[in-house]
């Protein structure tokens, strides 16, 4: 993508630092329960299906198409 890996390393952490803040002084949870319960569900299964997608990848049961359609 053309980033060096210091700008990525720093947005990691800047994300992470953002991430401690917001859930050090509750408002991660506040967000989350202001959200509808449909929507909770929504998010956490597409986490979920995020994370089944990258295993899928690593274990080579999904791979890149080559050529076009």
């Amino acid at each position: 993508m053309g980033v060096p890996w210091q700008a990525a390393l720093g947005a990691v952490a800047i994300a992470g630092l953002i991430f401690i803040a917001t859930a050090g002084i509750g408002l991660r949870e506040r967000l989350i329960t202001a959200l509808p319960p449909f929507l909770q569900h929504a998010i956490a299964g597409r986490i979920g299906l995020l994370i089944a997608m990258i295993g899928l990848q690593w274990s080579g049961l999904i791979v890149a198409a080559r050529g076009r359609w």
